[in-house]
């Protein structure tokens, strides 16, 4: 089993990348559709996300409300992972946190308390990016540092010199993995999805190294 944590503020795109991804992962195995389990968390107590999700295969979908997943329910969130592996072992645990919450802190809390692969993903809204970076900057900021993979997002709204922009705002707010330009709301290249996959595989093995 692998956890893989959807990262990214509010509005960036998350839900359109997991329903591609999840998709991708059983297109590849037959027998995947039935051992995929998606987290969500969301602060409130309407789950908008997994209204849409409901409707898009039959997939396993649990929903974490009042509070963010990394923070006041960190301890819920281990005991359901735990549970997951002991008695479905899904292929992949997808969890899509709250828009506001630090991937960083959910994937540290599962490193050290079970031994769990972990991959992180972050969804970067180009379209927006100008504006969340300079009022939000220490909050995207964390949610990029902590990232394994990042996908800037909406690609298709922006020029070419915006999206360089971008990139280089990500860079200086101390990301270092690979960045990777993609439109949510149309196909994502196969081979970045396959990469979401395997991220965070070089720090597992590094760690146990």
């Amino acid at each position: 089993m692998k956890v893989i944590i959807l990262g990214g503020f509010l509005g960036s795109g998350k839900t359109s990348v997991l329903l591609q991804l999840v998709s991708r992962m059983a297109a590849q195995d037959p027998d995947i559709p039935n051992r995929i389990a998606i987290i969500e968390n969301e602060i409130g107590d309407i789950g908008v996300d997994n209204q849409t999700i409901g409707t898009s295969g039959d997939y396993t979908v649990q929903n974490m409300f009042s509070g963010c997943v990394c923070c006041t329910l960190i301890g819920n969130l281990l005991t359901a992972l735990c549970k997951l592996r002991d008695e479905v072992n899904p292929a992949y645990v997808v969890i899509e946190p709250s828009g506001v919450a630090n991937p960083g802190q959910i994937s540290q809390e599962i490193r050290n308390y079970t031994e769990i692969p972990v991959g992180v993903v972050a969804v970067a809204d180009a379209e927006r990016w100008q504006k969340l970076s300079t009022r939000l900057g220490r909050l995207v900021g964390s949610q990029m540092q902590a990232a394994d993979l990042v996908l800037l997002n909406k690609v298709d709204c922006v020029d070419e010199e915006a999206l360089l922009k971008a990139e280089d705002s990500i860079r200086n707010l101390g990301c270092t993995c690979p960045i990777r330009r993609v439109s949510a709301k149309s196909a994502i290249e196969p081979t970045i999805l396959d990469e979401i996959c395997t991220c965070g595989e070089s720090r597992t093995t590094g760690e146990q190294g």
